[in-house]
């Protein structure tokens, strides 16, 4: 995390699946960053800030982060490849056993998809 960024929890990198989910389409991305109330995403379509917005993360149980659009880039990779990288601010994180909306909830499901992820990455 940065020195000059002013986000209130830590944000971390990672390189999962995930499908955005709107009220008029489907998206397949990548969540390329998460903190207890952010997640970017990666998609080849863009979704326009203040969108309403569902993250499906496809884990061993899938994790649904509920939020708005916060902001979308037009980028390019270095080598040329187009896509669309957008910000999630995130209201719940969901999973099937608990729902986290609070501060403290949110936190300490995040601890654990983040365990779930780096078993994943190491495997």
């Amino acid at each position: 995390m940065r020195v000059d960024d002013y986000r209130i929890y830590p944000t971390y990198n990672i390189r999962v699946n995930a499908r955005a989910v709107t009220a008029n389409l489907t998206v397949p991305s990548i969540a390329t960053e998460i903190s207890a109330d952010l997640v970017s995403i990666q998609t080849d379509r863009p979704i326009l800030p203040t969108t309403p917005v569902n993250i499906c993360i496809q884990l061993e149980e899938d994790i649904l982060l509920q939020g708005n659009v916060v902001w979308v880039l037009d980028t390019q990779t270095d080598k040329g490849e187009h896509y669309y990288l957008a910000g999630i601010r995130t209201d719940a994180i969901i999973n099937p056993k608990v729902k986290a909306i609070g501060r403290a909830e949110k936190s300490r499901l995040l601890q654990e998809v983040l365990y779930e992820i780096m078993e994943r990455c190491n495997n």
